[in-house]
């Protein structure tokens, strides 16, 4: 557990569970979703304030696709989701390459291709300041051939009070599955436009021609967010009864290995090359 402190904010990274971010304070008050029982055994990056999402963001259907003309199983990594999910580097330790007060620097290598079949290396700086985090991640192909990949950040919010403005023309339409099937344009529940209350709905769906930016705002709170990326969609996860949301900026749609000819497949990344996103969460 690492603990990064700047003026008034306060980061607990946890590097040993997926690299995730524990909690994010300022002036006390808590941005992210706060963990009831941080110190239970058995924890998951899941059960965090946030997390990243590498080498691919959210579901690959049935854990198949085929790459350069050669079919590939990933395993099924949430189960009982029916899909490989978030990619892998949520369920992996993570390395402390750097730190200090208010910075650290974590990377994993990744060498296991029963889980992934390329090697890769994602590095992930976390810089706290006294009104902002900001995230970086790094996905380098650390093989001999062309690698898919894609990266995200996966943040819970609490839900109860909660305000949610972020423009976005396009939504993605999911089967029984959840697994997109068509865009069509934002409408009724689904537009966030205009700021929007949270309340108690049903949603998990992925949004792309957004515009990198969303005001995250409670009634009942003094702290509100605005995040900031550069990726080009966004999925909006509410779970019904809950009591979180996620909105998770991600730089391909859900499944995107499948649908090549979407408007934001994966990359495919050189051996040796790299692929970058940038995060960016501000108190305003």
């Amino acid at each position: 557990m690492i603990e990064l402190v700047n003026g008034d904010s306060k980061c607990i990274v946890r590097p040993e569970t997926g690299g995730s971010i524990q909690s994010w304070e300022c002036d006390g008050q808590s941005m992210f979703r706060p963990v009831a029982d941080a110190s239970q055994s058995g924890l998951r990056a899941t059960d965090m304030g946030c997390f990243p999402l590498a080498p691919f963001s959210n579901r690959i259907a049935d854990g198949r696709f085929d790459w350069n003309s050669r079919p590939y199983q990933l395993p099924l990594n949430a189960l009982p989701e029916p899909h490989a999910h978030h990619g892998m580097g949520w369920q992996c330790p993570w390395e402390v390459s750097e730190l200090s007060d208010d910075k650290t620097i974590l990377s994993l290598r990744h060498s296991d291709l029963e889980r992934w079949p390329w090697p890769f290396c994602v590095q992930q700086e976390i810089v706290l300041g006294p009104d902002r985090l900001a995230i970086g991640l790094t996905l380098k192909n650390t093989g001999t051939a062309d690698m898919p990949g894609g990266l995200g950040l996966h943040p819970f919010f609490v839900s109860e009070s909660a305000v949610l403005h972020f423009p976005a023309s396009t939504i993605w339409e999911n089967d029984a599955r959840k697994i997109p099937v068509g865009n069509k344009r934002v409408a009724g529940k689904y537009d966030f436009t205009t700021p929007q209350i949270i309340d108690d709905q049903d949603i998990d769906n992925v949004y792309s021609d957004w515009t990198g930016q969303a005001d995250i705002t409670w009634q009942d709170q003094r702290r509100q967010i605005r995040l900031s990326a550069n990726v080009g969609a966004s999925v909006l996860y509410i779970p019904k009864g809950e009591g979180f949301f996620c909105l998770e900026p991600v730089s391909h749609i859900t499944n995107a290995i499948n649908m090549p000819d979407c408007t934001l497949p994966m990359q495919s990344i050189a051996p040796g090359a790299s692929f970058s996103a940038s995060f960016l969460f501000e108190l305003i």
